[in-house]
This record gives structure tokens, sequence and C-alpha cells, in this order.
């Protein structure tokens, strides 16, 4: 596990490769569970789930010393429903 100094913003320089990411792990939730519509409280349900996901691979990392792809995993997994949720937002602004 990188120690805290190493844990510094990369200001998104990895930003076309986490975009990808993103776009294959949008396509992989259509394939499982379609195109879905919920209420903004189930979305936000969702993403919470995902970010809980998220702490608990950084907990397995941090104190089990298991690897960061985990983490790597599910904070893709919560970009992606938090972006879904920013353009449902955007759609309802325009």
């Amino acid at each position: 596990m990188p120690s805290k100094s190493d844990w510094r913003d990369r200001r998104l320089s990895a930003f076309t490769e986490l975009a990808q990411l993103v776009k294959t792990e949008n396509r992989r939730q259509i394939a499982l569970w379609g195109v879905q519509s919920h209420s903004l409280f189930c979305w936000l349900s969702i993403l919470g789930e995902e970010v809980g996901e998220m702490n608990k691979a950084a907990l397995k990392a941090e104190c089990d010393n298991k690897s960061l792809v985990g983490l790597r995993d599910e904070a893709i997994h919560a970009a992606t429903m938090a972006l879904k949720v920013a353009e449902m937002a955007m759609a309802h602004l325009a």
C-alpha cells in the first residue's frame, strides 16, 4: 500500500484512460441490466452502494494488504454511476 504522501492529486492526468474504463463499465452495466429508469433517490442509493463497495475495497487494501485493483475497479463503478446521475441532471437542465 502506498504511503499517505503517495496519495496526492494527479490532476486527472490519466483522464483518457479513466474515461475509457468508465465507458467500458457503462457498456457492462447496460449489458447486465439494460437501460434503466429510476427515481433520483434510487439512482443515488445505487451510487451510495458503489461508494460503499469502494470504501470496502480501500479497507481491504489498507488493513489486509490486498491489491489496489479492487479499489480501482470499485472507483470506476462509482464514477460511472456518478456520471450517469450528472448526465441525467444535465438533461433536466436543458
